[in-house]
């Protein structure tokens, strides 16, 4: 069975067949239907997008190796928003 948070959002890791990284995408778009049934691995051959929101502290990590490990994996493009933080004054 797979695992499924407080939010009822399901994590995977991506399943790239010569890698031995796992990457964890922020955001992963498949088909319903190709949805494995259990277990936490997502083939990357079922993946239509990945998205990963980018920080201050994670730019390196998605801009450049993420990226190159998606793309070894043939997973389809990459998008990556960078996350912008803004302070309220009173």
């Amino acid at each position: 069975m797979t695992a499924v948070d407080e939010r009822g959002m399901t994590k995977f890791c991506v399943d790239i067949l010569d890698e031995a990284s796992e990457p964890v995408p922020d955001l992963a778009v498949v088909e319903r239907d190709l949805l494995p049934g259990s277990g936490r691995l997502l083939p990357s051959s079922l993946i239509t997008m990945v998205v990963e929101v980018v920080s201050k502290s994670s730019v390196h990590q998605d801009y450049v190796v993420k990226r190159s490990i998606y793309a070894a994996g043939k997973t389809p493009p990459t998008s990556s928003s960078t996350r912008s933080w803004r302070t309220a004054s009173c």
